[in-house]
């Protein structure tokens, strides 16, 4: 493909797009995160907070959009662990989301989220489903069995709450 002037400026606004939408999941995060710590569930310890593995997961996605604004993207890129650590917390919360959205939360380019989309999907690690109400949007959410290894791997046990 041949960039012209008019997709090259198209390009920076996709990214400059991405990075502003990052930053605002990264501040959103950040605040559910500052909210946890004052109110803490049953928990791991973790220094002087206790904190669940969900609320692990939460302040990880926020600790690594803000080793990104430090150091600059491109530099540490893991969309598929992103995508996962956002439909962890999402799980958590009872929520779906969309297939945007976890592209959105996965600080990547569109066509390189779908493609990991593709590969968890694969994997067993995430299924999708179409919107009940719009059949225009699908919404995504981590397997019974993905949720349960990202508790563990948290720090939590099988029988903690599993998604619908």
């Amino acid at each position: 493909m041949v960039k012209t002037p008019d997709t090259q400026a198209h390009s920076r606004k996709h990214r400059s797009d991405m990075d502003g939408k990052s930053q605002r999941i990264a501040n959103l995060l950040e605040q559910l995160a500052q909210e946890i710590r004052g109110n803490p569930p049953e928990a791991l310890r973790f220094g002087s907070r206790e904190l669940s593995p969900v609320e692990m997961a939460i302040m990880t996605y926020a600790e690594r959009r803000r080793r990104e604004q430090t150091f600059g993207g491109g530099l540490f890129g893991e969309p598929a662990w992103d995508m996962m650590l956002e439909l962890f917390a999402a799980a958590h919360q009872d929520r779906a989301l969309s297939t945007k959205e976890v592209t959105i939360g996965s600080a990547s380019p569109l066509t390189t989220a779908l493609r990991w989309l593709d590969v968890l999907e694969n994997e067993g690690i995430i299924r999708r489903f179409p919107d009940p109400t719009d059949k225009r949007r699908t919404f995504v959410e981590l397997t019974v069995s993905a949720y349960e290894k990202m508790n563990v791997f948290f720090g939590g046990t099988l029988n903690a709450r599993t998604p619908n």
